[in-house]
């Protein structure tokens, strides 16, 4: 009792969630989430296709209804629920608001003890994409969203380490990023743009950066964009 289990959903394909997911929302009292519809359907879904039922009562939860959800999550607790907490698609916490959460729980644990909080690990657009990439793995550094303006993003991608690189982007901005990556680091760099991770039109362009760069300016490019990047060996020789 008194647990807030985060619970990774599929990026895409349905048939990636796993069976304690499943599980969990089945015992769970109550369900935080990004998207309500979205959760609904999913829970749906598999209520229809599985032998599957649930009981929670699905509430949303984001940056601005955030202050409100805590204080009804802490009485939750009091009152000895179960509750989950979800994102939109993939894993909480990887770009959406569930830090906050976890923070205040760690914070209420010093009060209460029994408060306990576990993750349901599954699929992640970031690990999915670096092993879809043909980039070395063994170490990666992982950004989020790029910035959205031109400067602020170029004098991010100055301050980035030489290694792989996991970033998240608006399919509206991937061209103009590819630019400004191509400015600061070079063409020299191998880049992997992967589209819609899991689902039916699941797509990724790899190669040099200029190489992708002029497949994608002679398409309109739509979806969810993972895109991982590096910089070649000897890179610090030929631009400074």
């Amino acid at each position: 009792m008194k647990t807030v289990y985060i619970v990774a959903t599929p990026i895409g394909n349905l048939e990636d969630i796993t069976l304690r997911a499943l599980k969990v929302f089945s015992q769970v009292d109550f369900i935080l989430t990004e998207d309500t519809r979205r959760t609904r359907f999913l829970l749906q879904h598999f209520v229809s296709s599985r032998n599957f039922s649930y009981r929670a009562q699905v509430f949303s939860y984001h940056d601005y209804n955030r202050e409100q959800r805590l204080l009804r999550l802490r009485q939750w607790l009091r009152d000895g629920a179960d509750v989950a907490l979800v994102s939109e698609a993939g894993s909480p916490l990887v770009s959406d608001p569930g830090y906050k959460l976890v923070l205040a729980l760690l914070k209420w644990q010093k009060e209460d003890p029994e408060i306990k909080i576990e993750v349901v690990p599954g699929a992640s657009a970031v690990i999915t994409a670096l092993q879809l990439s043909g980039l070395p793995p063994d170490k990666f550094f992982f950004v989020g969203f790029l910035p959205r303006k031109q400067k602020a993003r170029r004098d991010f991608l100055k301050g980035l380490p030489q290694t792989t690189i996991i970033a998240f982007e608006s399919p509206y901005r991937l061209a103009q990023s590819l630019i400004d990556i191509e400015e600061v680091w070079g063409e020299s760099v191998l880049v992997s743009v992967c589209r819609e991770m899991t689902k039916l039109h699941q797509e990724v362009l790899r190669g040099p950066l200029r190489e992708v760069r002029l497949k994608l300016s002679q398409r309109k490019i739509k979806g969810e964009i993972t895109l991982v990047f590096r910089i070649e060996e000897g890179y610090n020789e030929k631009n400074g």
